[in-house]
């Protein structure tokens, strides 16, 4: 016969189960049934990863095991070891995680919101949708569909969003292999239809005029991420010239738009690439004046060399598109 206080056991047992709080790395290998995924990959890479188990405010942002992605290491995850991230607090954040590399916590736009539709976490090119979540001992540990990549260089990350205007314009002069030389950079990388719209006036300038647009589209020495830009706080460019933000509410009051020198940033902001950060904008800024003499770049950077082939450094409006769907086709392949 069972006793009271063994059918009170056997009663509450299942809810007890159900309470169970796991730190960040125990509930990997204890994701309930119901849940409609497994963590075993991130599991087995906890192993070598004991920062997921101890204590403090940690987050880990880990794609399920149906995601595609990598099976060693992290497991295609991201793990931020001082900071516990409710996505509840905060609509649009630039995080840093334990490595010092920097990723988005993209939510909807809706703080206090309990519902995680909508929320996307972006890093090297790869935008995932967080499927579930779950408040661990130390922390939060969000649930992604997709992996996350090692960042890509400029040119491929560009291709990735549909840049490579600006792209074949660098690299006609080499100047690809100049911004990847010199560390820190914020890259205003104008639309393919900038590009083409601005044709005609930058094949009439001279090749270190060229130069000097480019540099007009780049901040040296640090990364300027959307959420630190604000009226009346200019930046200098590599050229020395000021770059002026405009940073205002949208009409639904849920989102910020930011104009630079008069040119409209383009979503997604904040696009990380090995050294930096990419903008998109949707104009050509051209200095005004424009220098009348060469200009100079940080040492130890390569020389701008015309490349072989380069058409005379000539912007080809018509062939953009063909270029994007060409170096795009390439960049999946890295």
């Amino acid at each position: 016969m069972i006793s009271p206080f063994q059918l009170l056991v056997t009663l509450l047992l299942p809810a007890l189960a159900a309470a169970q709080t796991y730190s960040i790395a125990e509930y990997l290998s204890n994701v309930p049934g119901n849940k409609g995924y497994t963590l075993s990959r991130a599991a087995a890479a906890a192993a070598s990863n004991p920062q997921w188990g101890t204590g403090g405010t940690k987050t880990l942002f880990v794609p399920a095991d149906a995601a595609n992605g990598p099976n060693t290491g992290t497991a295609g995850s991201i793990f931020v070891n001082d900071r516990a991230i409710d996505h509840t607090t905060a609509p649009y954040q630039n995080i840093w995680d334990a490595s010092g590399r920097v990723i988005i916590n993209y939510s909807n736009y809706c703080t206090g919101c309990q519902n995680l539709t909508g929320i996307h976490i972006r890093d090297g090119g790869v935008t995932a949708l967080v499927i579930d979540s779950y408040v661990a001992t130390n922390g939060y540990v969000y649930v992604m569909d997709k992996a996350f990549a090692t960042q890509s260089n400029l040119t491929t990350t560009l291709a990735r969003y549909g840049y490579s205007g600006f792209a074949q314009f660098l690299n006609t002069y080499n100047l690809t292999s100049r911004l990847a030389a010199m560390g820190n950079v914020t890259i205003l990388a104008p639309s393919n239809t900038a590009m083409s719209a601005a044709a005609s006036t930058l094949n009439g300038l001279t090749d270190a005029q060229k130069e000097a647009v480019v540099q007009n589209h780049i901040i040296p020495n640090r990364h300027v991420y959307s959420t630190v830009l604000s009226n009346n706080n200019p930046i200098t460019n590599l050229l020395g010239r000021s770059l002026e933000f405009v940073v205002a509410q949208s009409s639904n009051a849920s989102e910020i738009q930011v104009t630079v020198n008069g040119r409209n940033f383009v979503t997604p902001a904040d696009n990380f690439f090995t050294n930096g950060v990419v903008h998109f904008i949707d104009g050509v800024i051209i200095p005004s004046p424009l220098p009348t003499a060469g200009v100079s770049w940080p040492s130890g950077t390569p020389s701008p060399t015309p490349s072989n082939g380069a058409s005379n450094g000539k912007v080809d409006g018509r062939s953009v598109g063909l270029v994007t769907m060409f170096v795009g086709f390439v960049a999946q392949f890295f």
